[in-house]
C-alpha cells in the first residue's frame, strides 16, 4: 500500500522550474502566496500528480506526462478531467474544487490544472482491508451523511424526518433504552436518505449490526441502572442536531466529520467500560444467545 500512498521527492523525469510555476500562480490564482514547495504523489496513475505546498495552503496539480511531442493530441486528457470536476461542483457527487487549467507549456513543460487538496486516507480496495468492522461502519456511515448533504431534495424528504427524531429523543431523554433506539433510527434515516443505492445496501447491513449491538447494550445497562447520565445523552442529542443542521445547510464535509467523530466517540465509550459493558455479539443470532 505504501507504494501508492503519500508523497516523495519529485522524480527527475518529472521535474520542472518551480520558480516559473510560482510566478504563474501569483499572477493567476487568487489568494496564492509563496514560497512554493513541490512534492510528487506516489500514485497518480499515468499522469504525474504533485502536491504544491505554501506556508498556509496545499494544492494538487495534475499534469500531462512529457515530452508532449510523443503524445497523441487526445492522450492523457487532463483538460477533460478539469471540465468534469468543474461540472460536478455543487452536485451530489463529492469532488475536490478545481482552481485553474493552464495550456501554456512554457510554465512546467506540459499542460496542467490545479485543484483543492483534501486530507484523508487512501483505500485501494473497496473492501478496505485492515479496517475493523466498527471502523468500516464509521467510514461508510459518515460518507452517507456527506451524500445526504448533497441531495437537492433533502429539505423536503430527509430533514423533516431527522428533526422529528431529534425531537423524539429530547422527549424521551430520561428513558435510556428508548433514547438509544430513537438515536439508532436517526442514523438509519441518514443511510436511507443518502440517495446512493449501493451505499444503502453496504452500510445498511453494517448499521443493522451496530444498532443491534447498541440496543443490546442500552437494554442491559438500563436494566442494571447503569445507563450514562442525562448530561451525556444531552451531548449526543446536541451532536445529532449539529449533523442535521450540516446536512440541511448542504455542508457535506462538516456532516461527514461530525458523523465520523460521533460514532468514534460512542465506540470509544463502550470499549472503555468493563468487560460486561462491551459490545460482544457479532451477529443477531449471537445477540439472541447472549440474551439467554
Amino acid at each position: 500500500m505504501d507504494t501508492f500512498t503519500g508523497t516523495k521527492p519529485v522524480a527527475e523525469q518529472h521535474a520542472f522550474d518551480i520558480g516559473a510555476l510560482q510566478a504563474y500562480l501569483q499572477a493567476h490564482l487568487p489568494g496564492f502566496a509563496g514560497p512554493l514547495a513541490v512534492e510528487q504523489f506516489k500514485g497518480g496513475q499515468s499522469n504525474p500528480t504533485y502536491k504544491l505546498l505554501t506556508p498556509t495552503t496545499a494544492y494538487v496539480m495534475r499534469a500531462k506526462p512529457g515530452p508532449a511531442a510523443r503524445l497523441l493530441p487526445s492522450a492523457h486528457a487532463i483538460d477533460r478531467e478539469y471540465r468534469v470536476l468543474t461540472a460536478l461542483q455543487g452536485s451530489s457527487v463529492l469532488t475536490p474544487k478545481p482552481y485553474r487549467y493552464c495550456e501554456d507549456r512554457e510554465i512546467v513543460g506540459t499542460p496542467f490544472y490545479l485543484m483543492e487538496w483534501l486530507d484523508g486516507r487512501v483505500f485501494n480496495e473497496f473492501g478496505t482491508p485492515g479496517l475493523a468492522r466498527a471502523e468500516r461502519t464509521e467510514l461508510f456511515r459518515s460518507m452517507c451523511a456527506a451524500l445526504a448533504a448533497k441531495r437537492p431534495d433533502r429539505g423536503e424528504t430527509l430533514i423533516p424526518k431527522l428533526k422529528e427524531l431529534n425531537e423524539s429523543m429530547a422527549e424521551h431523554i430520561d428513558d435510556g433504552a428508548h433514547f438509544t433506539e430513537i438515536g439508532g433510527q436517526f442514523h438509519d434515516e441518514i443511510v436511507r436518505g443518502c440517495g446512493n443505492h449501493t451505499m444503502i445496501a453496504v452500510v445498511g447491513s453494517l448499521e443493522t449490526l451496530w444498532s443491534s449491538h447498541l440496543q443490546w447494550w442500552a437494554d442491559e445497562t438500563s436494566a442494571r441502572g447503569e445507563y450514562p447520565e442525562v448530561s451525556k445523552r444531552r451531548i449526543a442529542l446536541t451532536i445529532h442536531t449539529k449533523i442535521t443542521d450540516a446536512i440541511a445547510a448542504g455542508d457535506a464535509d462538516r456532516a461527514r466529520k461530525l458523523s465520523a467523530r460521533h460514532l468514534a466517540d460512542t465506540q470509544t465509550f463502550f470499549l472503555a467500560g468493563n468487560p460486561e459493558q462491551r459490545i460482544v455479539a457479532l451477529s443477531p443470532q449471537a445477540l439472541a444467545r447472549r440474551q439467554h
